[in-house]
């Protein structure tokens, strides 16, 4: 009878501590998550930025942008931002914004563009891919000689 007390007790220490993991890691998977990306549309000199929410809980979006990275103070400086304020749930289509661009020697003197999108609470999700300075169409007719 001792052997079978200890052993419910170990049982629902184990079993106690696992709930608990399981509780701690559900409440992380919980979370709303974005993901945003940069896309090249063909017709140049435009940038499209595509947000998506995987997450489990609804996300709304306050705006989108795009920053650079200047490349003699390496440091990331905002280029544009829209204001979107809409809400994305789990499973609706992404967003998608166009950033255009008429100015091509703009692009010479930044190495890298970085999409980007701020939800309500303020935090900055970023893209996981960037564009660096010999990737942008026209990039080498708009050298300096």
């Amino acid at each position: 009878m001792k052997y079978a007390s200890e052993s419910a007790t170990v049982t629902g220490i184990l079993l106690g501590v696992a709930g608990f993991a399981l509780s701690i890691f559900n409440f992380l998977r919980d979370q709303a998550k974005l993901h945003v990306g940069l896309v090249l549309p063909p017709y140049f000199p435009s940038f499209s930025v595509e947000i998506a929410n995987i997450g489990r809980r609804s996300a709304f979006v306050r705006s989108a942008g795009l920053r650079f990275r200047d490349k003699r103070l390496s440091k990331w400086n905002e280029l544009a931002r829209k204001d979107i304020n809409r809400s994305l749930s789990e499973g609706d289509a992404s967003i998608s914004e166009s950033f255009m661009f008429k100015d091509l020697h703009h692009f010479r003197e930044h190495s890298e563009l970085q999409a980007f999108a701020v939800d309500l609470k303020g935090k900055m999700f970023l893209s996981k891919t960037t564009l660096k300075n010999h990737q942008f169409p026209g990039a080498k007719l708009n050298k300096k000689a």
